[in-house]
């Protein structure tokens, strides 16, 4: 999931008592005053209904389980988008959408009517793995080199590469920076995006770590290596928890209160109630569920059968049936109205569209 933000009020004031006005004799309102409030009714549902569409479109928002509509059927829209030299990862960001591709590391913008992958890329080098869109760039993780790429969404140009580690495997944000894992030698760093330099130590978490989001105020980390989910306090610095979970935990996302996590291995997505720190509900998936993420209902890409799952959060069911996508489905990511998944065996980018 990209980052969170929390809204912090003051509690108010104690509001001084105020006597009730006196009680009014009811009059019926004449016919023009009932037009007149008939239409002001019309006009407040619009807005209503506007607020709500507005709210809809914000991936960053945790839908209410209660308010959120019956999930609706998602279908593969077009041909899927040809990609040279395989997709490596998919950022579908407010006003285009990027992919990135294979060991050398080419990040191209598609063309506007998102047809066909846009010429000409940009060289990130280091066989990229995962991208972020954040303080107006774009954020790319190569983990052969060991570098995080900023490039302008703008220019298309790199404007600055920040060493983090050995072998970053996924970023996120926050409010404030960025978050990275470093796979082969177990730490979790920060990049701070104004001088562009890794902010304070590096965190030990578990072995191998995978995957990283940003939720309920703290950094969860996917520890592929020994089987455990970390949470980490961003003041401290610490880990605060370590939650066992399935077989090679992957990737995770956040949704209604919890952490979704992937087992690639056994095939499952875990639920873990972010409050308790504990697994709640084991969802049996695809084959080879890789990194999750969230709109409505939480989506789970299988790499091993080439399928996409839904998952309804406010049943914990999976809803319908698998969307196909290709040979695999490895990378996801959602925005411009629709949702996006690479497929690295057919070298393929498809797109779906539909009621979230």
């Amino acid at each position: 999931m990209s980052g969170s933000t929390h809204a912090h009020t003051r509690p108010s004031a104690r509001r001084p008592e105020v006597a009730p006005p006196a009680r009014r004799r009811f009059r019926r309102p004449r016919r023009r005053t009932r037009r007149l409030l008939l239409a002001a009714a019309v006009l407040l549902a619009a807005a209503a209904a506007a607020v709500l569409v507005l709210e809809s479109t914000d991936e960053s928002a945790e839908p209410s389980a209660l308010s959120r509509p019956v999930p609706g059927p998602v279908r593969v829209v077009g041909a899927p988008i040809p990609v040279v030299d395989a997709p490596a990862g998919v950022l579908s960001a407010p006003d285009a959408v990027w992919v990135v591709t294979g060991p050398e590391g080419i990040l191209f913008r598609l063309n506007e009517d998102l047809s066909r992958m846009g010429r000409p890329g940009t060289r990130i080098g280091g066989r990229p793995v995962a991208l972020v869109a954040a303080f107006r760039s774009v954020w790319v993780a190569s983990t052969d080199s060991g570098i995080v790429s900023r490039v302008s969404p703008h220019t298309g140009r790199v404007t600055a590469r920040i060493r983090v580690g050995d072998s970053p495997s996924w970023l996120t944000t926050d409010s404030r920076g960025l978050w990275v894992v470093n796979r082969e030698d177990d730490t979790l760093v920060r990049i701070n995006p104004a001088t562009e330099r890794l902010a304070g130590r590096p965190v030990r978490v578990g072995d191998e770590p995978t995957g990283v989001g940003w939720g309920g105020r703290t950094v969860w980390v996917t520890n592929s290596g020994d089987d455990t989910v970390s949470r980490i306090d961003p003041r401290t610095r610490r880990v605060v928890a370590r939650i066992d979970v399935g077989d090679r935990p992957v990737g995770l996302t956040f949704s209604n209160g919890a952490v979704w996590v992937a087992n690639h291995e056994d095939d499952n997505v875990q639920r873990i109630d972010i409050a308790t720190e504990k697994v709640v509900e084991t969802i049996p998936v695809g084959d080879g569920p890789n990194y999750p993420r969230m709109g409505r209902s939480v989506w789970v890409p299988n790499s091993q059968d080439g399928t996409l799952t839904r998952i309804d959060p406010a049943t914990n069911r999976v809803v319908g049936t698998p969307v196909r996508i290709g040979q695999t489905a490895d990378r996801m990511s959602m925005g411009v109205q629709s949702i996006w998944v690479t497929s690295y065996a057919d070298q393929t980018l498809v797109r779906l569209k539909g009621a979230d």
